[in-house]
């Protein structure tokens, strides 16, 4: 029918990447669904053609894909739970700012784009989309909102002393030891300079040595597994190791090399070798 894709895509009940690649996919091909399903005298031929249906679609697309993107953001080595707090916090306000959006006599839709595409292409018609998308998508976007408030309903200003020990005041959950330590911390001027160079993680490893009880109480905040990215990325490795023609083999020590993180010293191990001459 013209369309340019070759592969297909497989839906998954449970992987939410898949929900949105079918979603998208749907969307562009809406004008090829219809025409088959014409073909095929199929009642939902005509869903295709129906412009309420099409804006709907055009949300979901979206919103999925606003989500996507967020959980990718969340993913990656050395993140920790306040450096992803801040990116769900700046996700639940904006999904504010785009309810606002919508609620204005105007609707703007530029932070929709396939919901803006749709509109224009329908501007000239009897049904008002402004009124549909205010009835609808607001209603969603209030419930998402208070589904995010749900699920991280926790108030991490009380962890500022970790983001920042040279600028935030230390809290009542520290011990009298912990806050004499933070104070000895916030008047070392090479340690504000070196705070300034690395990263969070780095930086309350590298002073475990000289303020050893602030130091872990900022580790044990840090070090907990905010994703499950380690995780994935085993079984990522896994996949690829033990494929159909090595399905017996024993991936213990592969394992090892695909997810270790250092590098062995080559040049060291060599050295410990004899070598054996050549004849």
């Amino acid at each position: 029918m013209g369309a340019k894709h070759t592969s297909l895509i497989y839906y998954c009940n449970s992987r939410w990447l898949s929900k949105c690649n079918v979603l998208a996919r749907v969307y562009e091909l809406r004008n090829e669904f219809y025409t088959y399903l014409q073909t095929e005298s199929h009642n939902d031929a005509q869903n295709f053609i129906n412009t309420e249906f099409i804006i709907k679609l055009a949300y979901l697309c979206d919103i999925f894909q606003k989500l996507i993107d967020l959980n990718k953001s969340l993913q990656g080595n050395n993140t920790h739970i306040l450096q992803l707090a801040d990116k769900i916090t700046g996700f639940q306000k904006k999904l504010l700012l785009w309810k606002r959006k919508l609620e204005e006599d105007h609707a703007h839709t530029d932070c929709f784009p396939a919901i803006q595409c749709i509109l224009q292409e329908n501007s000239t018609e009897s049904l008002d989309p402004s009124l549909l998308v205010k009835l609808i998508f607001t209603q969603h976007l209030s419930s998402l909102s208070e589904q995010f408030e749900n699920y991280f309903p926790e108030n991490l200003e009380q962890y500022d002393w970790v983001r920042n020990p040279f600028q935030s005041t230390a809290p009542s959950t520290l011990s009298t030891k912990e806050e004499e330590q933070l104070i000895e911390l916030y008047c070392d001027s090479s340690l504000k300079l070196q705070y300034d160079k690395d990263k969070l993680l780095e930086f309350w490893s590298l002073v475990s040595h000289e303020y050893r009880a602030i130091s872990c109480a900022a580790l044990r905040v840090l070090l907990p597994f905010a994703t499950s990215y380690l995780c994935e990325t085993g079984f990522s490795a896994v996949a690829v190791i033990k494929n159909k023609y090595r399905s017996k083999i024993n991936i213990a020590k592969e394992m090892r090399v695909a997810i270790f993180k250092l590098e062995p010293r080559f040049e060291k191990l060599c050295s410990e070798k004899q070598a054996h001459p050549s004849r």
